[in-house]
């Protein structure tokens, strides 16, 4: 049970570094701003696909506990899901959201 915590908790930091380079990407690439933002918001977005997934076949595993599926795999999947939501419209790749 340990190390499927472990796994969880590696997407979420995963994704959420992901969130902090990019101000480094913008200032050391010559892509346009809304690419870089698109891209890292697609990024995030798979990341909490994999991050939801993992923790529901662990959970239909029995590997893990309801309490801990919330705790270590939902919670870090919405907070990657709302970070490319964010991305996604601020680089204008969904226009039906902005």
């Amino acid at each position: 049970m340990k190390t499927s915590i472990v796994s969880g908790v590696k997407y979420g930091v995963a994704g959420l570094l992901l969130a902090i380079l990019l101000p480094v990407g913008i200032s050391t690439s010559d892509s346009s701003k809304d690419t870089l933002i698109g891209i890292l918001g697609s990024v995030c977005g798979l990341l909490s696909v994999a991050v939801l997934l993992t923790g529901i076949v662990l959970l239909a595993k029995s590997s893990v506990s309801i309490p801990v599926f919330l705790k270590s795999f939902l919670s870090p999947s919405l907070l990657l899901a709302a970070i490319s939501v964010w991305n996604l419209v601020n680089a204008g790749w969904l226009p039906w959201a902005g």
